[in-house]
């Protein structure tokens, strides 16, 4: 149809369709190659299981609290990819720590995250709740939660609740959670900063695997935290 973009034979034999984002397209394109959408959410949007979204170079953000939130689910022989086309070269942009968070899996399964970058998120940049055979993979998760709160809502890069199945590998999540008391200006009247932010905040997840990752300067809270398991 006209809405399809790109197709793509597999070695079985099997036809899969590639959508394409590119901060020079537009979201009334088709999502081809030539004729990129704008928006990651747009992808998010139309994304069919066993379908590949690929996300060219450059800077994605939105004024709405989540940077996409997605709707599709994959299968078990049939996932869904999102991939930066180069890898680091997409990057989820929190706008100076004014959006809060950067991707949103809820009721979602068989998805998977790989080679993008998160940056200057307030709050959480991954958020995975009630998912399921979710892979986050190769990416640059960093400069998460810089920000001066008592809240005690922890801060986090990434997110995982209630759920199953989940692989995290070969990422890179460094400089997440708030400012210290006197750091950058800031006044707080909790120690809040002292151990409620995390790189990895683990709440109820059953079937977790976390590999080859590099975790650094989470000085706020711990590199990997699990609660209520």
């Amino acid at each position: 149809s006209q809405n399809q973009a790109v197709t793509v034979g597999l070695k079985s034999g099997v036809i899969s369709t590639v959508y394409y984002v590119a901060t020079t397209g537009s979201d009334s394109n088709s999502g081809t190659e030539t004729s990129p959408f704008l928006t990651i959410q747009k992808a998010a949007n139309v994304v069919k299981p066993g379908e590949t979204v690929i996300v060219k170079d450059g800077v994605y953000t939105t004024t709405r609290d989540y940077i996409v939130t997605l709707v599709n689910s994959g299968t078990a022989t049939s996932q869904i990819t999102f991939k930066a086309e180069h890898k680091g070269g997409a990057i989820f942009d929190g706008r100076g720590n004014a959006t809060p968070y950067g991707i949103e899996f809820t009721n979602i399964g068989y998805v998977t995250l790989q080679d993008f970058q998160f940056r200057n998120i307030s709050k959480l940049a991954i958020i995975i709740n009630t998912g399921n055979n979710i892979i986050v993979q190769g990416n640059d998760i960093h400069d998460i939660g810089r920000v001066c709160s008592d809240s005690d809502l922890g801060l986090a890069g990434i997110y995982v609740a209630a759920s199953t199945t989940i692989k995290i590998e070969d990422n890179k999540l460094y400089n997440i959670g708030r400012f210290a008391n006197g750091e950058n200006g800031c006044t707080t009247t909790t120690l809040n900063y002292q151990n409620h932010d995390h790189a990895l905040y683990i709440d109820g997840v059953n079937g977790l695997t976390f590999n080859n990752n590099i975790i650094y300067n989470c000085k706020s809270g711990w590199g990997i935290h699990l609660y209520s398991s």
